[in-house]
């Protein structure tokens, strides 16, 4: 038995600061373990969290998409180790990766349109990529948006 509790109310949806206190008094009232929920965006963030709340485990959700090394990272500073982030062509490498995923799970074309939005994730951040969302959002085959993002790779140098 556990109980998990995010910081952030229903009628906040996805925007104001998860309320870490209502974890941590959650935590003073309950016997079971208490896992936090809410504003994990990094190790350091983890970190805070264990802290400020002493919950015995973090949950990662929205900061998860496009970045599953977070995993790692928090797993990194929660042990005190060195963690490396992902390159631009290991973030490459991990959408072509999730792409085929998708297509044997929902065939090329359905697997293309739910890979936009994931792509989108995946190159946050790195040099072009607000252009390179607009363009991959154009194109009407798998083949097309594979070869898209191996040239947005080389063109970001990465």
């Amino acid at each position: 038995a556990a109980v998990a509790v995010h910081g952030r109310t229903r009628a906040q949806m996805y925007s104001g600061q998860a309320d870490w206190d209502i974890i941590a008094q959650v935590k003073k009232n309950v016997a079971v373990p208490v896992f936090g929920n809410g504003d994990v965006r990094s190790g350091a963030d983890a970190i805070r969290m264990r802290e400020q709340t002493g919950c015995d485990a973090v949950l990662v959700a929205r900061a998860a998409q496009g970045n599953p090394w977070i995993f790692d990272e928090i797993a990194c500073a929660l042990s005190c180790r060195a963690w490396t982030p992902p390159t631009g062509r290991d973030r490459v490498e991990m959408a072509l990766r999730h792409f085929a995923l998708e297509e044997r799970l929902h065939g090329a074309r359905g697997g293309m349109l739910e890979m936009r939005k994931h792509i989108a994730w995946y190159i946050s951040g790195m040099r072009g990529a607000a252009k390179f969302r607009d363009q991959i959002n154009s194109l009407e085959s798998p083949e097309a948006v594979r070869d898209a993002l191996l040239a947005f790779a080389e063109e970001a140098g990465e």
